[in-house]
């Protein structure tokens, strides 16, 4: 269970991560103001992607159109993006990304099925979007009353709260209305460049403009997206490490207190104590390590279930996770294993006996 909420709780950034972190990308251009993918309404010229792609060390500048839209599955027989069949499936807002499709900087950081957008008529989902909306390859969707048809479906991609939707650029400033202006400026730097020194030539030819690199902006992506839950998973989590650390007490303390009369004839006949101590107390850690890699092992078999069967629960459990509860669970153990061990020292050995 521990292991499970430590997952939830990291898979809330593990999207934002995945899309604002890759390598290809060095430097994140935003307008004036915003320092994050989440929250942002202000935009810039889109004539500043081909100045900024100019600049010495620059590699590659892509526009990036970010909003937010309206996607439902429609009849696949439509055949105008007004149609009226469009309006009659339930439809649920995604955060989508205009790029330069199809391998422009900024675009799904992983295709799980199919392919990237190619044209202005075609879009990539989040997997777990897709799933809510029981769509699938191929399939035609209503974006904001455009129509579309289902490329890819996309991984590494789900925020939790909303998940990701990808298009051409050109698609984009038609569903959002945004025609000459782009959200932020993705800048892919050449080897011998200084990112510094690029960034200093961006602030100073355009003032409208903030400059952050990957690190930065992937930092201020993940306090954003994080801020709304993590008070509150912090508290489900602490309450459920401690449940279980109480919970490993009262179970190693139960095993020990049925194994009294063996400890007591082992005292009797002389055992050292501290030894009949330290082989109790082994004995009551192999047990919690034991316990906690069958943990590991089933949050493992779990993950791999949702992701099969219910995409938009997402869990990350990871190896380290074990490593970190684990001394805690050891600790709950052990001091309950010395509660009754300490008693029984104290007491005659026939009285153990005693039902």
């Amino acid at each position: 269970m521990v292991l499970v909420l430590m997952g939830v709780y990291r898979a809330l950034t593990v999207g934002v991560r995945s899309y604002v972190g890759p390598d290809q990308i060095d430097l994140w251009v935003a307008p004036l103001g915003t320092d994050n993918l989440i929250r942002s309404s202000a935009l810039l010229p889109a004539s500043i992607v081909d100045s900024i792609g100019a600049l010495p060390g620059v590699r590659e500048a892509a526009p990036l159109l970010r909003g937010f839209v309206a996607v439902r599955a429609a009849d696949g027989a439509a055949s105008t993006e007004d149609s009226a069949t469009s309006s009659r499936a339930p439809a649920i807002n995604l955060l989508s990304i205009g790029y330069r499709a199809p391998d422009g900087l900024g675009g799904p950081p992983r295709i799980h099925q199919g392919a990237a957008p190619k044209g202005a008529s075609q879009v990539a989902l989040d997997r777990a979007a897709a799933h809510r909306l029981g769509l699938e390859i191929g399939d035609t969707i209503s974006v904001n009353d455009s129509l579309f048809e289902l490329t890819g479906l996309t991984t590494g991609t789900n925020l939790i709260a909303t998940q990701f939707a990808f298009f051409d650029a050109a698609a984009g400033a038609r569903t959002s209305g945004f025609y000459g202006r782009v959200s932020f400026v993705a800048v892919g730097l050449r080897p011998e460049a200084v990112p510094s020194e690029v960034s200093l030539q961006i602030t100073d030819r355009f003032p409208q403009a903030a400059v952050y690199t990957r690190e930065a902006f992937v930092e201020n992506n993940v306090r954003e997206v994080a801020a709304g839950f993590r008070p509150m998973q912090l508290l489900v989590s602490g309450v459920g490490i401690a449940a279980a650390a109480v919970l490993v007490a009262l179970l190693v303390q139960a095993a020990v207190e049925d194994r009294r009369r063996d400890i007591s004839v082992l005292l009797a006949m002389g055992a050292p104590a501290h030894a009949v101590g330290l082989g109790v107390v082994g004995h009551a850690a192999w047990l919690v390590v034991l316990g906690g890699i069958a943990g590991a092992v089933l949050a493992s078999a779990l993950h791999a279930v949702l992701r099969w069967s219910v995409p938009t629960v997402e869990i990350a459990p990871r190896v380290h996770d074990l490593a970190l509860v684990l001394p805690l669970f050891i600790g709950s153990g052990v001091i309950a294993a010395c509660v009754p061990l300490l008693r029984l020292r104290r007491i005659d050995p026939i009285e153990a006996f005693r039902p």
